[in-house]
């Protein structure tokens, strides 16, 4: 099932594409006329998180453009991704396995 774009859609991602480009292209004009080195490591900051953005609003484009399925397996990607990083940063025991492994791959996929 492809999405349908109504006007609202349509201008949501005229206004998110136009300033993705032009924060890339104010990226560019700042990493061509930085000197210093703290102020270079600002700018590729700054690139690499306009860049990440990037990313971003294609893969939520093409979960928007792929319909209901799409956007059910983005956020069963991103739930998955959210729990596994909440799990890493918990202090776990070995007898918790058994309990992480069915959360992961039983609980999880079945909720979706």
């Amino acid at each position: 099932m492809i999405a349908s774009f109504d006007r609202e859609m349509v201008w949501l991602l005229s206004v998110v594409l136009g300033t993705l480009i032009v924060s890339s292209a104010i990226g560019l004009v700042l990493k061509q006329r930085v000197a210093g080195e703290s102020a270079r490591a600002v700018v590729e900051n700054l690139n690499a998180r306009v860049r990440s953005w990037w990313v971003m609003c294609g893969v939520f484009a093409l979960a928007v453009l792929t319909g209901g399925i799409g956007s059910l397996v983005l956020f069963g990607v991103i739930s998955f991704a959210a729990l596994r990083e909440f799990i890493t940063l918990t202090p776990t025991r070995p007898g918790d396995h058994r309990t992480l492994f069915w959360s992961f791959f039983g609980i999880t996929p079945l909720q979706y």
